[in-house]
């Protein structure tokens, strides 16, 4: 990270304490720190991440009025951090997330539901089974991009932990593709 810190700094040791207790695994660790690991005084990092995340929840809140869209220029909800190999909340990101790739559409029997950690387990990536995600990120890292939105990786999919969740979050994401597009 270009940084030098001791575990004996109070705040350092909280903000990492916290993150194990989330069960973060250093991939994910890196996606939702290193965005504001520069700072002068590592103590207004949590504040400063709910700060954000505050943000973007006050944003997507005003965005729907009932059933209607009344803003439907938003930023995707999770970009692809290519450097973590994590999917992060745009939010976290201080940069540019345009990068939208869509997959390719194929017939289910050409398609593989990968679980995977970039996503935190959380639902299954269907992907060709001619590919993978791996190849998928050095070519963007190829193409000099720090993050991507990847439709499938970056929006809750069908069969995942928390269909409820899904469910909700299409309200606003689904129609508002388009934005992303």
């Amino acid at each position: 990270l270009g940084t030098s810190y001791s575990l004996e700094t109070p705040s350092l040791s909280s903000l990492l304490e916290g993150c194990i207790s989330k069960n973060y695994d250093f991939g994910t660790v890196y996606g939702r720190l290193r965005q504001v690991w520069y700072t002068e005084d590592c103590s207004t990092i949590p504040e400063e991440l709910c700060r954000c995340e505050q943000k973007d929840y006050e944003l997507r809140r005003n965005a729907l009025d009932g059933n209607c869209i009344v803003n439907p220029a938003m930023d995707p909800r999770r970009a692809w951090d290519l450097y973590s190999n994590r999917v992060v909340p745009t939010w976290i990101a201080r940069s540019d997330c345009s990068c939208p790739i869509s997959h390719a559409w194929v017939d289910d029997g050409d398609r593989v539901d990968v679980w995977t950690p970039i996503n935190g387990h959380e639902w299954p990536v269907p992907i060709p089974s001619v590919t993978n995600l791996n190849l998928i990120r050095i070519e963007m890292l190829n193409l000099g991009r720090e993050y991507v939105w990847l439709d499938v990786l970056c929006l809750r999919q069908k069969g995942g932990l928390r269909e409820d969740l899904r469910a909700e979050e299409w309200l606003l994401d689904v129609p508002t593709i388009g934005y992303v597009y």
